[in-house]
């Protein structure tokens, strides 16, 4: 690398019109011609290379970005988009297919206040009752919307989240087979939902998902990190 580097730099200076004088001092035939050596600097590797070549480039390959070569500012753009997309395929912080985004940030807002939050949760035919609520007015009125969001995406053709999730890409798979319904408490301070399922698959899916929810404000972003079982009923 260290011979490349000096053979590179050698031929540049040939090239600029530089020589090397008996006392080996470099002297400049033509004064303009040093112009391109105001782009040169030393990249990665010890490699010489013109200003648009990018670090570890290789001289004479300009726009090479990091990594050299002509295809590096390219290949950079392209691996930016896939660290987006798999970004957004990921849990926790993204919603995957699909609508997700604001929902998601409701989530994570009632998880991290969910020692102010109280759940009770009660088997019914079919299906499953919970009370959701808070003393602190801000923690309420996201428990209002988380539900209505869910409801929404629910109810939409194609919403979902936490597709990386078995169960609840179950859940939005069977969305045709749930039903979501909820009423506000009487004091405001929270919702009380009942969810249904049409066969043993969707009563089984919506008592995972009412464990599960019970499970996060339990345990917090540990158990939002997890993923989590299809009920034997739909397998």
């Amino acid at each position: 690398m260290k011979q490349q580097s000096i053979l590179a730099l050698a031929f540049l200076l040939v090239s600029a019109g530089v020589t090397l004088g008996t006392d080996g001092v470099p002297s400049i035939d033509d004064r303009s011609s040093l112009q391109p050596l105001r782009h040169l600097r030393k990249g990665m590797g010890g490699a010489y290379m013109n200003g648009s070549g990018g670090d570890g480039g290789v001289m004479g390959m300009g726009g090479g970005g990091r990594g050299g070569g002509p295809m590096g500012g390219r290949g950079r753009r392209r691996r930016r988009r896939r660290r987006r997309r798999r970004r957004g395929n990921r849990g926790g912080g993204g919603g995957g297919q699909g609508r997700g985004s604001s929902e998601m940030n409701t989530i994570h807002n009632l998880v991290n206040n969910r020692k102010e939050i109280y759940r009770k949760v009660k088997n019914i035919d079919d299906g499953i009752r919970t009370t959701t609520w808070s003393d602190n007015p801000q923690v309420s009125a996201w428990i209002d919307r988380h539900v209505a969001e869910m409801k929404a995406l629910v109810e939409s053709q194609n919403g979902g989240i936490r597709w990386w999730d078995d169960l609840f890409a179950k859940v939005f798979e069977m969305r045709d087979y749930v039903d979501l319904e909820y009423d506000t408490r009487k004091d405001g301070k929270g919702v009380v939902v009942r969810q249904r399922g049409d066969n043993a698959c969707g009563t089984a899916l919506v008592r995972a998902h009412a464990e599960v929810v019970s499970d996060f404000i339990k345990r917090g972003h540990n158990e939002m990190r997890k993923n989590h079982d299809v009920p034997a009923a739909c397998l």
